[in-house]
């Protein structure tokens, strides 16, 4: 009895192709592990949030790509894959989406070939594509000359997107390893309330409010590494979604990143301007200024660091039209006092 075992064993190990007289079959587990904790709530939504996961390995002597791992809807709701890798030190780099398919939700993967006159190729390729050469970019349309912006998103209701990337990721047979990706969500959600319409037109209705109401920032296109590419074009965005009385008007307005760095010095603008003249109806509002200012009650900034930003998946603002054609802007209940935005009288 004891001797059928023991030549079980040995033949379960043949056939395996690892014993331990010859190790060179044998191949340890390398787990991709993804989670999704970077969020207001401070808990994993990987499964109710992500819709899709690719990662694109890229050899981390040469940079180049050498393939693309896509994670199912199986892989998703349990958070983990265990690919074939071959034996290496590669950039993992993982973007996500909350649709099914990334590249039905108004993104693609692009091979940069001139950032400056953004000329690229709309598809990676492996074994060409560089860590310098990829980008992640919104599917976008150009905008004729004397538009606000320069391109507009062809899905306007974009997909949100997700990234993750770890770098040094040694592939060997000898050791099982867990290699981690923990998503931030690149997208927000801008849900602005503007009161007072009645100020700004005589003949104020429910169904014809003469406001054209935008957003623009330069972020269409992400290097590797989830930087913004510095020559990436401004993006023109408008809400899906109008909801509209004779006072107020509430708008949704998804965008890409809010990079605190680069939009100090390249802002994200909200506008509201006229139907009929294409006036701005106020001062264009610096978007990522008046986050910033943001305190609450006790006085302390509700949002400082980047961290805080991209936790956050919408950013309240009120806008107030006064009788006198003043305006007060509040984000999140609290006032900008200092932003000074005011009815365009022109």
């Amino acid at each position: 009895m004891y001797r059928s075992i023991i030549i079980l064993f040995l033949l379960a190990g043949l056939l395996s192709g690892c014993i331990k007289e010859d190790m060179d079959n044998c191949e340890a587990k390398l787990r991709l592990s993804f989670r999704y904790t970077y969020n207001n709530q401070r808990q994993n939504l990987l499964a109710s949030q992500v819709g899709d996961i690719r990662v694109y390995l890229f050899d981390q002597k040469t940079g180049v790509l050498t393939d693309i791992i896509r994670a199912d809807r199986q892989d998703i709701d349990r958070g983990w894959l265990e690919p074939d890798i071959p034996e290496g030190v590669y950039t993992a780099v993982a973007w996500g989406a909350s649709g099914e398919d990334m590249m039905q939700g108004g993104y693609q993967d692009a091979e940069m070939t001139n950032p400056a006159t953004h000329t690229y190729s709309p598809q990676v390729r492996i074994g060409v594509t560089t860590l310098d050469t990829f980008r992640m970019m919104l599917v976008s349309n150009p905008l004729s000359a004397g538009s606000t912006g320069e391109v507009t998103p062809v899905r306007i209701n974009f997909d949100h997107l997700f990234f993750a990337i770890a770098k040094d990721m040694s592939v060997t047979k000898e050791n099982n390893r867990t290699v981690e990706f923990d998503f931030i969500k690149n997208t927000s959600t801008l849900k602005v309330r503007i009161t007072g319409l009645q100020y700004l037109s005589a003949q104020a209705s429910a169904t014809d409010q003469p406001l054209y109401v935008f957003a623009t920032g330069p972020n269409e296109r992400y290097l590797y590494d989830n930087r913004i590419d510095p020559n990436t074009r401004e993006v023109h965005y408008e809400p899906p979604y109008t909801t509209l009385t004779a006072t107020t008007m509430d708008v949704d307005i998804r965008i890409q990143r809010l990079d605190i760095a680069y939009h100090s010095i390249h802002p994200v603008l909200f506008y509201i301007q006229s139907k009929t003249t294409g006036q701005d109806m106020i001062i264009p509002l610096d978007v990522t200024d008046a986050i910033l200012r943001a305190e609450d009650a006790q006085g302390n900034p509700i949002w400082q660091t980047q961290e805080d930003v991209d936790r956050e998946d919408e950013f309240p603002f009120e806008i107030s039209i006064l009788h006198d054609l003043s305006v007060r802007v509040t984000v999140n209940g609290f006032e900008i006092v200092d932003v000074n935005p005011g009815v365009d009288r022109n």
